[in-house]
Formats: C-alpha cells, sequence, structure tokens
C-alpha cells in the first residue's frame, strides 16, 4: 500500500492535469477513464 501511495504521488500531478483535460472535453471521458480504472 504504501508504494501504491508514494507512486500516486509521484504522479499525481500528471494525474490533475489529465482530471483537468477530460473536465474540459466532458463527462464522457471522465466516466471511461473510470471505468477503466
Amino acid at each position: 500500500v504504501a508504494e501504491g501511495l508514494g507512486l500516486g504521488r509521484a504522479h499525481d500531478s500528471q494525474y490533475w492535469e489529465d482530471f483537468g483535460t477530460h473536465l474540459e472535453l466532458g463527462w464522457r471521458p471522465f466516466v471511461m477513464l473510470l471505468l477503466m480504472l
């Protein structure tokens, strides 16, 4: 779990950049992203 959190923090900025991009594109890409998790 600790390694997972470390990895998450390392890619945190990239994650939020992608998150913002999906919000701009609309809800469909965001839903597709959630389905892939």
